[in-house]
């Protein structure tokens, strides 16, 4: 029963979040033009495709024959999850480049730039996913049928080395970056002077941090449930490693749905598209930070 339940969220949660990604992709509104948003969507896909992949290899019963079926969830399953780190990450990078800017401007990134990253985001876990089309099957008996339902051992522990690697690199430049980000936000905040636009900048500054340090927060409880499996299976703990696996849903979700809660819950734009009033920032906030530029000497062209 509870694993029904936990299903049904999981579905209910992919849904509302494809069609979170759906409305800001569809609108018009310059607000959601910027990378930020740009790379929340291809991220938001990474993640429902770890989603979505996860569930339907671990539903489904296949047999030999068709076992090649989960090995290809196997590969959407690792492109999302890591196409999904990298985004974060790069999400990070935009971040911490907006509040180095000496006008604080959200569109610096060039449209070529953006198709580089977005590239990269997905070209990357593609090469490192090759490796998983070569690993053989774990079988064990449903029903009275022969079904697979993992890869083995070291299919596994092939598999966690690479994830755990990524998630090494990620943790160590995130981290660094939320570092420098929120000593940039603390000096920003020394700056502003008087002026309500000022101070909306200020506020929607503030908020953008919040949304990614839970991006990064909630990647890194995903790391460590990664990081312990893969050594539990190292050391030769099948116990161990068997009693951890079943979290990796409950740590995937959270790092796939952290960010649009807290985006709906810290953005009235983004609650906008659900609703059909809503109070708006600013223009002066959306991609330019130009009520900052009058004043660019004295306030922010020393941060």
């Amino acid at each position: 029963m509870a694993n029904l339940l936990t299903e049904i969220l999981e579905c209910v949660c992919t849904f509302l979040y494809a069609l979170l990604i759906i409305r800001i992709w569809l609108s018009n509104d310059v607000y959601f033009s910027t990378p930020f948003y740009k790379f929340f969507i291809t991220t938001g896909i990474c993640g429902i495709l770890s989603v979505v992949s996860f569930m339907f290899g671990i539903m489904v019963n296949l047999t030999a024959p068709w076992a090649w079926i989960l090995k290809v969830c196997w590969v959407i399953n690792h492109i999302g999850a890591v196409g999904s780190l990298l985004g974060k990450l790069i999400i990070s990078v935009n971040r911490y480049g907006v509040l180095r800017s000496p006008d604080l401007a959200e569109n610096k990134w060039t449209r070529s730039l953006i198709y580089r990253l977005v590239a990269l985001q997905f070209l990357l876990p593609c090469t490192s996913a090759i490796k998983v089309v070569f690993y053989d099957y774990k079988y064990e008996m449903r029903n009275g049928i022969e079904v697979a339902y993992t890869y083995t051992d070291t299919g596994i522990v092939s598999s966690k080395a690479i994830t755990t690697t990524y998630y090494i690199v990620y943790v160590v430049l995130s981290v660094l970056l939320m570092v420098l980000t929120s000593r940039s936000l603390m000096q920003l905040s020394e700056k502003v002077g008087e002026g309500n636009a000022k101070r909306q900048i200020l506020r929607h500054h503030r908020i953008m941090f919040i949304i990614v340090s839970i991006c990064v927060a909630s990647h890194l409880v995903k790391a460590l449930h990664q990081a312990v499996w893969c050594v539990s299976t190292l050391m030769g703990d099948p116990e161990l490693a068997d009693a951890i696996y079943p979290y990796y849903s409950y740590a995937n979700g959270f790092a796939t749905y952290a960010a649009p809660v807290v985006l709906i819950i810290c953005s009235a734009k983004v609650r906008g598209l659900f609703l059909s009033r809503f109070r708006s920032y600013s223009a002066s906030v959306n991609t330019t930070g130009s009520a900052f530029r009058s004043n660019r000497k004295d306030s922010v062209s020393r941060i």
